[in-house]
């Protein structure tokens, strides 16, 4: 667990810090001192250093981004490094999907630069940021309602001081072939540029399912004054990979080598995002910042698999044509104010955040015109011309929210610092069914945060809070009023401890508790009611040696106790599906000592876990090997990474026996850059 972030709230460009988790054992797109060097940053990178006083210095972020080197495809590929987070197939491994400290996320737990990402069916290209962090347990006061896991956060590239151009090459397996080009620089002396332009053909590991996608990114950088800046991005992507149906288990066998996806089976999306973020400085203890925000999305699918299971074990044929529009709005409004009194500084953040969402989809769908057999599904089927099923619907969504945070710093003496973070947020949310113009939600929510974190002396912190956050309930009672949204706690403490100035441990103790659950009415299953609670509690240690110069090794342990506590369900009891009770990693990174070669070796492993919420099945534990190196000669570069080095067969995630998604075999990615 390092402490790193990507706050949603900005400071002034003097304060602005950029860093790597570890050493750059893996070379950067840009050298790091010229990283440093970004002119115009919005969204303000804090390390756990930073003499500012910031709220997040009391809960635990795990900084990833080092991992951006290896020419990931998306995030989920490594999140498993991660103490207590896991990848998670999310509509079919369709967006992005993790799973945090027991819980899985969705779409509202995904930020970049601040706002809310793409909400709609969405893979963020790794060429388009420069960090990634993890926040453990979400916390509503300034990320507003969202599952109470955790946070991923994306920090998008900004221009360079300097003027700069990569052009990388990427050939792998399945097909591979990728080409991006990354470039930046000076318009005049206030006005900086940086644009990214990604091309990507190929297969995946699952068969009639393409990868191919295209990312054209832009941020302009204006240096209005000393006191202001303006940044404007845009960012265009296409997207091809489609439904994938998963797998399924046949008599407690898992049928990994099998794909349901059809030929006729594609998907078409368009993404467009616009962006702008004003900062402007009204004093040295004082700031402003807006962040405005759209996307915009234009999709048109062809599912063409299967439905589910049948008795014998045959699967019903399903094929859908869908076109789907949805639009987003996203608005921050901050305020910062510092001031100092006799007994403590403050920091003060006041703000105002809107989130819309507005969605229209239409299906034609044909449903059971033809079945497939699990072990030789026949491709030559023809797609079907009888239209028996139509579904329709058009939501919008809107959140508006204040919030209030206060972080006092006490400086006792050299050594001993104490900091203490007070915020309390008021949330307004509604979701309208526009198909009738019925209201399907209408509620408030008032969440709080109170974290501490205690400097011991130069070797040991202690830190710990208290986090609340919150997801609407969508349902009526049989009474026709709203639910309560569900609401969550989390409670977390935690300690760091650096040796010998070569070696750190840390260690965090959570428990997440999450209220509020509905259910079906029994009495009548058109109505629902309250269902208990699902609580995670757990432990996460990481130890990091840097063995010599030359070598580091990172580890960590985890363990999950997972829990729903629903005494009107017969899952009383039962552990979430997905979740392993125990998971481990490690990675051992060497390079030379003038960074011309290196090397990296990791290796995760999870325990065996349910494969779904009845828990009447297991899904097998694994471990994962990844290998890679690099070779620098000039402004040359050469990376070789390998993962899933001995082609292990795992699932991800699990939802029923006929909705698996596996992870991908052996994956191997040559990868060639020049830079000028």
């Amino acid at each position: 667990m390092h402490y790193y972030h990507l706050l949603p709230l900005t400071s002034a460009l003097s304060n602005v810090l950029f860093f790597t988790l570890t050493p750059p054992l893996l070379a950067k797109p840009f050298d790091d001192a010229k990283q440093m060097e970004a002119q115009i940053e919005i969204i303000e990178v804090v390390a756990q250093t930073s003499e500012k006083n910031h709220y997040i210095n009391s809960k635990t972020v795990d900084d990833v981004s080092h991992f951006l080197s290896r020419n990931i495809d998306k995030v989920e590929d490594i999140v498993s490094y991660t103490p207590s987070v896991f990848a998670s197939n999310v509509n079919a491994g369709m967006e992005t999907g993790l799973s945090i400290r027991g819980f899985s996320t969705g779409r509202q737990n995904i930020y970049v630069n601040g706002h809310l990402d793409n909400q709609r069916m969405f893979i963020r290209s790794p060429e388009t940021v420069e960090q990634v962090a993890i926040e453990k347990g979400h916390s509503s006061i300034f990320y507003g309602g969202a599952a109470p896991g955790g946070t991923l956060i994306y920090h998008t590239k900004k221009p360079l001081n300097e003027a700069q151009t990569q052009l990388t090459a990427t050939l792998g397996s399945y097909d591979k072939y990728k080409l991006a080009l990354d470039t930046s620089g000076n318009i005049t002396n206030k006005l900086d540029y940086r644009a990214v332009l990604v091309k990507q053909k190929a297969n995946s590991f699952i068969e009639n399912a393409k990868e191919d996608k295209e990312t054209l990114y832009t941020h302009l950088g204006w240096q209005i004054s000393s006191k202001q800046q303006l940044s404007v991005e845009l960012e265009y992507n296409k997207l091809t990979n489609p439904w994938t149906f998963g797998i399924v288990r046949v008599d407690d066998d898992i049928l990994y080598d099998k794909s349901y996806v059809y030929p006729a089976t594609n998907s078409k999306r368009k993404y467009l995002r616009t962006s702008l973020y004003w900062h402007y400085s009204l004093d040295e203890n004082s700031q402003l910042t807006v962040k405005l925000n759209q996307v915009d999305l234009d999709r048109d699918d062809v599912w063409m698999g299967f439905y589910y299971k049948l008795a014998n074990n045959n699967l019903l044929g399903y094929w859908a044509d869908i076109d789907n529009k949805a639009k987003q709005h996203n608005a921050v409004f901050d305020f910062e104010h510092s001031v100092n009194t006799s007994w403590a500084s403050h920091t003060f953040h006041i703000g105002y955040n809107y989130n819309q969402y507005e969605n229209t989809q239409h299906m034609d769908r044909s449903i059971g015109q033809f079945i497939i057999d699990p072990y030789a599904p026949d491709y030559s089927i023809a797609e079907p011309t009888e239209i028996n099923s139509i579904r329709y619907f058009s939501a919008d969504e809107t959140e508006s929210s204040f919030y209030l945070l206060d972080t006092m710093a006490f400086n006792l003496n050299s050594h001993n610092n104490v900091q203490l973070s007070v915020g309390l947020r008021g949330s307004a949310f509604k979701i309208i069914d526009r198909t009738d113009n019925s209201i399907s939600v209408d509620k408030k929510a008032i969440t709080s945060f109170l974290g501490a974190a205690y400097q011991v002396n130069d070797d040991i912190r202690l830190y710990g809070n208290f986090s609340q956050s919150y997801e609407p309930n969508t349902g009526l009672d049989k009474n026709q009023q709203y639910f309560e949204p569900k609401k969550a706690n989390q409670i977390e403490l935690a300690a760091e401890y650096t040796f010998s100035q070569q070696h750190s441990l840390s260690a965090a103790v959570y428990q997440i508790t999450q209220s509020n659950l509905l259910t079906h009415d029994p009495n009548d299953p058109d109505f629902k009611i309250l269902a208990g609670a699902i609580e995670s509690q757990g432990l996460e240690v990481l130890l990091i040696n840097n063995i010599a110069l030359q070598w580091q090794l990172k580890s960590s342990l985890s363990h999950i106790k997972n829990q729903l506590d629903n005494t009107l369900s017969s899952q009383h009891g039962n552990s979430a599906a997905n979740i392993p009770h125990n998971s481990f990693s490690s990675q051992l990174h060497w390079q030379h000592l003038n960074n011309s070669i290196g090397a990296h070796i990791g290796v995760f492993g999870l325990s065996s876990r349910y494969g779904n919420n009845v828990n009447s099945f297991t899904l097998p534990g694994y471990v994962r090997v990844d290998l890679g190196g690099y070779i620098k000669s000039g402004t040359w570069q050469v990376n070789l990474n390998i993962e899933n080095l001995f082609d292990k067969r795992y699932i991800v995630t699990s939802n029923y026996e006929d909705d698996m998604y596996p992870g991908r075999p052996i994956d191997i990615r040559l990868t060639a850059s020049y830079q000028w």
